[in-house]
C-alpha cells in the first residue's frame, strides 16, 4: 500500500523498485505482483522493466485498455493533481502490450469506476481475462478474487517471449465467475449508484509491439 492515490512520482517509483528488489533478493525467487485500479498500472510497468525479478502479474480492475479517460474518478483525480500535464493518449497506448510475464486481468461488468471494457488484457500467450461480480472498490477482497489468484499462483514460470516474436498471438482465455458475489461492503451502496452515470466510450485499441522498459515510471 503507498497511500493516497494521487499517481506516479519519482519517490513512489523509488519506493516500489526497492522493495521489489528486496523481495525478489529475500526470498531468492521471481515476485508475483498484485496491482488493485491504478496499481495494476504500475505493477505490469514494474514486470516490463524487471521481466526476471517477476513471474506474473494480476491486476484488479484496473485501467489497462482502451482509454485513459473512460472512468468516473478523472475529474476528482485532476482536482487533487492541479499541476499534473493532460493524459498522454500515446503514451497510454504503448503500454497496452503486456509485459513479457503472465498476466492475469480480473475485472467485473459492476465495477463502477474504471470502465469494465479497459480493464481487460489484449490476446496474447500469456495473458488471460476473468470475470467476477463486485464492485470495484470491493475487488482486493472479493471471494471470487482471491480464489482465482490463488488458483493461478502456483503454476509454474512459463518462458518468455522474445519481443521481436512475430508469430500471431493465441487467443486469449477468458474465464467467468457465475457464482454472487459473498461479501458487500457499505461503500459498495454508493459505487453501485455509479454504475448509472455513462461512462466514456472504451474503444479497445491493439498493440502489436511492446514499449520502451518503464514507460510509465
Amino acid at each position: 500500500a503507498q497511500g493516497t492515490n494521487l499517481g506516479m512520482n519519482s519517490k513512489r517509483k523509488n519506493l516500489l523498485v526497492t522493495q521489489l528488489q528486496a523481495i525478489n533478493t529475500r526470498h531468492g525467487q521471481p515476485v508475483a505482483l498484485v496491482g488493485w485500479s491504478l496499481g495494476g498500472v504500475f505493477a505490469r510497468e514494474l514486470a516490463r522493466a524487471f521481466p526476471d525479478q517477476v513471474s506474473q502479474v494480476f491486476t484488479l480492475g484496473s485501467p489497462i485498455n482502451g482509454d485513459p479517460e473512460a472512468n468516473n474518478v478523472s475529474t476528482l483525480f485532476n482536482l487533487f493533481n492541479p499541476n499534473r500535464p493532460p493524459a498522454d493518449r500515446d503514451a497510454f497506448n504503448q503500454r497496452i502490450a503486456a509485459p513479457p510475464v503472465p498476466c492475469t486481468a480480473i475485472f467485473t461488468r459492476e465495477d463502477g469506476i474504471v470502465a469494465w471494457q479497459c480493464s481487460q488484457e489484449e490476446e496474447g500467450p500469456m495473458t488471460e481475462n476473468v470475470e467476477v461480480q463486485g464492485t470495484h472498490v470491493g475487488l482486493p477482497w472479493n471471494p471470487l478474487v482471491l480464489e482465482a489468484i490463488s488458483a493461478r499462483l502456483p503454476r509454474p514460470l512459463l518462458p518468455r517471449p522474445s519481443p521481436c516474436l512475430t508469430s500471431p498471438p493465441c487467443p486469449t482465455a477468458t474465464t467467468t465467475a457465475h457464482r454472487p458475489p459473498l461479501y458487500f461492503h457499505p461503500i459498495h451502496l454508493f459505487q453501485r449508484s455509479l454504475l448509472s452515470v455513462r461512462l466514456p466510450p472504451c474503444s479497445r485499441t491493439s498493440a502489436s509491439h511492446l514499449p520502451s522498459p518503464l514507460s510509465l515510471l
